[in-house]
């Protein structure tokens, strides 16, 4: 079976979507994600959709020529009108406007509206996680040291270590489920998240790790865990 690399599934995408009156940019974009879902074998989300989006460019379905129309109704929120044509550029579109947001006040939302997309959600986290979640963590946290002066690094040394680790095992939860999710199924994947929280939580209980109240695990208690157990595992068999 002849094999092509990512690069060349991305400029051929591209050159079909532009075939088919999509602009270039919004073909690039759109183009990136395919090759994306390929590269992270999500095969429904890349090649086998290519034709979809072409023929949902041949009828009017989606519009190739729009470009979004990004708005910040107030501080912090982003909207991206795609204008009936693909999320990926409208999300593109909007981002550094999102991080610019995040950045200012903390927090902010990135919602994308009247668009089309079949790329899997983890595409879009991804960016999220690398660009605004780590980056901007990273920033802050360097700021407020700065403003503190050196007495905040030496600050660093005193602190209890296993808030270093949990900064680790947030940024490795982070990044892990992002992957894990377009090849495992959102929903898979949420399922063990939860599912692992109930474990931790009684262990960190009953044992009083990291300085928590020690709450014994009794049989009423671990009924309680059992029961949450289950809701989570008929809500993902539904």
């Amino acid at each position: 079976m002849p094999r092509c690399s990512v690069l060349e599934i991305e400029a051929a995408s591209k050159l079909a979507l532009e075939a088919f009156g999509a602009k270039e940019w919004i073909a690039t974009s759109v183009a990136r994600a395919v090759a994306d879902a390929e590269a992270h074998g999500n095969v429904i989300c890349g090649l086998y959709y290519l034709e979809s989006y072409c023929r949902q460019l041949a009828t009017g379905r989606v519009s190739g020529s729009v470009d979004p129309k990004v708005t910040a109704a107030r501080p912090g929120s982003i909207l991206s009108d795609a204008g009936y044509g693909f999320a990926q550029p409208a999300f593109e579109a909007a981002l550094p406007m999102a991080v610019a947001a995040a950045r200012e006040n903390g927090t902010a939302s990135l919602a994308v509206a009247h668009a089309h997309t079949c790329t899997s959600l983890g595409y879009f986290t991804a960016q999220l996680a690398g660009v605004v979640l780590i980056a901007v963590g990273l920033l802050t946290a360097s700021l407020v040291a700065i403003t503190q002066g050196p007495g905040a690094l030496v600050k660093l040394t005193t602190a209890p270590k296993h808030l270093f680790f949990a900064g680790v095992l947030l940024a490795f939860y982070v990044l892990s489920i992002t992957a894990i999710a377009p090849k495992f199924g959102v929903g898979n994947a949420i399922f063990f998240v939860l599912i692992g929280q109930l474990i931790s939580a009684a262990t960190i209980d009953h044992f009083g790790l990291f300085g928590a109240q020690q709450i014994p695990l009794t049989w009423t208690r671990l009924s309680g865990l059992f029961l949450m157990a289950a809701g989570v595992v008929l809500t993902q068999k539904a």
